[in-house]
């Protein structure tokens, strides 16, 4: 009768700890690996969107307009500050006249991560 209650965290028998998050060849991925791939990503996606809004001569607020996304919101995409809903990219790529995909194309890029252990240092 003294069984208890196991929790997550338990280190009984049977129970593993949650394990790390691993990429290619199945090594962890170190954490500043992942922060520079989300900040890779979220840079990427951002100035496409201005790309493509510029290239249009529209500005934010007729974009924010069209895509029925706060401006706010569309301008932390563009500055990196902030990344998209998935639900949002479709509107964004609709008021733009583009496919989705254009704003996903920088996955295509993330190869270089893969190669180097560290990620590369940003320019001032």
């Amino acid at each position: 009768m003294g069984s208890g209650n196991r929790t997550r965290n338990s280190t009984s028998k049977g129970t593993r700890p949650r394990a790390g998050r691993v990429g290619f060849n199945n090594k962890p991925v170190p954490e500043a690996l992942r922060a520079a791939r989300r900040k890779f990503i979220t840079k990427s996606i951002g100035a496409e969107i201005a790309r493509q809004r510029e290239q249009r001569g529209i500005s934010t607020a007729e974009l924010a307009t069209q895509s029925g996304i706060d401006e706010i919101r569309l301008v932390g995409f563009e500055r990196a500050d902030d990344v998209p809903f998935v639900d949002e990219l479709p509107r964004i790529a609709d008021a733009l006249e583009v496919s989705p995909m254009v704003f996903l194309e920088c996955y295509a890029d993330l190869g270089q991560f893969r190669a180097n252990d560290t990620p590369e240092e940003e320019e001032p």
